[in-house]
């Protein structure tokens, strides 16, 4: 099944499904990680040689981590959103998420995963500046 001439990939169930010894057969176009660690980094290596565009579980997975936040927020005030709302909300901060993902992999020449640690790293260095640590 991974290995078929498709457009779209989406390992959804398995940790570690396309790896090392099966990346190189793989010919999607692009793999939407929905299962957490779906492609083993050994074989992103390989993917990103090939050209193959792995959208990055820790992007593709956060909308549920996003619409979590955005229930105890409501929860916190005790006033709730219609579902169009949270919709809207959601898809302006994906939106949002993968802009900045593609603007870092642009910049510094790497795949999505990368962009998105990059991204990550810098966030999480400004806080910490800010705090004074």
């Amino acid at each position: 099944l991974l290995e078929l001439p498709v457009s779209l990939l989406v390992p959804a169930a398995m940790e570690g499904v396309v790896h090392q010894e099966n990346a190189s057969s793989v010919q999607a176009d692009i793999i939407l990680e929905l299962a957490n660690g779906p492609v083993t980094a050994e074989a992103d290596e390989i993917l990103d040689q090939k050209g193959v565009r792995v959208i990055p579980d820790v992007l593709a997975n956060s909308g549920g981590v996003i619409v979590s936040y955005f229930e105890w927020v409501q929860n916190i005030r005790h006033f709730y959103w219609e579902e169009e709302k949270v919709q809207d909300r959601l898809k302006t901060q994906i939106t949002r998420a993968t802009d900045a993902v593609e603007e870092h992999r642009s910049r510094y020449s790497v795949n999505m995963r990368r962009a998105a640690y990059i991204l990550a790293l810098i966030r999480i260095n400004k806080v910490l500046k800010a705090r004074g640590v």
